[in-house]
């Protein structure tokens, strides 16, 4: 076969390829005696069909077959000969197959950059204090509370007030045309939260049951919702009822209310604290692996595939409409837009893809590999997180073809581990620890002197 590169940009290159027709026909004769053993035609044995019926019922699967198979057999010896590695899948440009003559065909590639790292053994990394206070213990208790809470209707004729539940009919205006979408019949917020609009719930304070208010609002610039963005909305608000929250106790009965496992209120605390610490430690963690992907693009330059990048862009965009739609939102309902979410992915994707490079290359410099043992202990770990059995997790990877996916996410995984283990990391309550000592010491010199 005969190869010929063309350089398109950085990472992008087109490679011409020539088959010589002897080789060709070879293959067709080869794929066309196969299917003559096993055509099967009224009036003659099995096998024993003319090879001119076979060419002329079977020819143009034969071609695609045949030609199909030369393009992944030249494919695979020019990136060998070139030592290149694809980025994406190739693409088929131009097939010109004429019987009896060469057959020439033009794929479009992108290739993985070329380049070398060095530096990543012993990096300086900080880590943080896993720290647990009993602030933060105490956020997380009110936070159940207020999770646990209940609402009931005020008694007597008390006006509205911050730390209330008001349940409104409102329409929203722009001018004099009503908004659309903006109209909501008992709708419930908490006033003074600001989970609304600060503006809008300073403004409804004071009001009585059943009394109707006109309530002008400027929203910001920068609002999530583009319908509102930097627009002067009319209200026409009613105040249909007025509620207050109850909150539970903090006692032992709140804790049996939330699962048979706390005896007492000290057991749902001591839980709480046993949680925040596992998430401290998980955020410390992420923190640390952070710092140690900024120091590795910090390392190295080079171009990236455009066509990861956007994959990483696509996957996600997709994994945020999945997490909508969870809730029973799409980015419509939320005020977003698929191609504003684009934009703004656009740099963390090409950070992640640049980063997943540099990983890949010191995996392969310090040749590490994915076992068996270890890919199944991912699935189970899967299995544990998703409460999915074993087998279904197996099925899924094997079925889905995602187990090559897989094996790269716990090489990634490992790669990352691998460095941290060989960095050098400094506890920064350590440090902080050894200058204060240093700053004692020097004030008692001085104090001596």
């Amino acid at each position: 076969m005969d190869f010929n590169w063309e350089e398109i940009g950085p990472t992008k290159k087109k490679l011409v390829v020539e088959t010589p027709a002897e080789i060709v026909s070879a293959r067709m004769n080869e794929n066309f005696r196969q299917v003559q053993k096993q055509a099967k035609f009224k009036g003659f044995r099995p096998g024993k069909a003319p090879l001119s019926m076979i060419k002329r019922i079977y020819g143009p699967q034969v071609e695609e077959e045949v030609t199909q198979k030369l393009i992944n057999e030249a494919l695979t010896e020019a990136l060998e000969q070139a030592d290149l590695n694809l980025a994406v899948p190739a693409n088929l440009e131009e097939s010109n197959y004429v019987e009896g003559e060469p057959y020439r065909f033009t794929l479009s590639l992108e290739i993985k950059p070329k380049f070398t790292i060095e530096g990543y053994d012993g990096l300086e990394l900080t880590r943080e204090p896993v720290e647990v206070t009993e602030e933060m213990t105490d956020k997380r208790l009110e936070q159940l509370r207020e999770a646990y809470a209940t609402t009931t209707s005020i008694e007597g004729e008390r006006p509205l007030q911050t730390g209330d539940i008001a349940v409104i009919d409102y329409t929203a205006y722009v001018g004099e045309e009503a908004l659309e979408g903006g109209e909501n019949p008992s709708y419930q917020l908490e006033v003074g939260s600001g989970n609304f609009n600060p503006d809008f719930e300073a403004e409804l304070v004071g009001l009585s049951k059943g009394e109707n208010k006109e309530i002008s609002v400027t929203f910001k610039e920068n609002h999530y919702n583009p319908k509102l963005a930097g627009k002067d909305v009319r209200f026409e608000v009613k105040l249909l009822d007025i509620k207050e929250k109850v909150l539970p106790d903090l006692d032992d009965e709140f804790a049996k209310d939330l699962g048979a496992e706390f005896k007492t209120f000290d057991d749902l605390k001591e839980q709480i604290q046993s949680d925040l610490t596992r998430m401290e430690e998980q955020r410390v963690e992420e923190l640390l692996r952070s710092q140690l992907r900024d120091k590795l693009l910090e390392l190295v330059e080079f171009d990236i595939p455009e066509s990861l990048v956007q994959q990483e862009v696509e996957a996600m965009v997709a994994n945020t409409k999945f997490n909508f739609s969870r809730s029973g939102l799409s980015l419509e309902t939320a005020g977003m837009s698929e191609e504003k979410l684009k934009e703004d992915y656009q740099p963390v994707a090409e950070k992640k893809v640049k980063t997943n490079l540099i990983l890949e290359k010191i995996a392969k410099d310090k040749e590490l590999t994915v076992t068996e043992d270890e890919l199944k202990a991912k699935m189970f770990q899967i299995a544990r997180e998703t409460g999915q059995p074993i087998e279904n997790i197996i099925e899924f990877y094997n079925q889905n073809n995602m187990l090559k996916s897989l094996s790269h996410q716990v090489l990634t995984e490992k790669t990352l581990n691998f460095l941290i283990e060989n960095a050098n990391i400094r506890d920064t309550q350590d440090s902080s620890e050894s200058e204060a000592e240093g700053a004692n010491s020097e004030s008692s010199e001085e104090s001596k002197g």
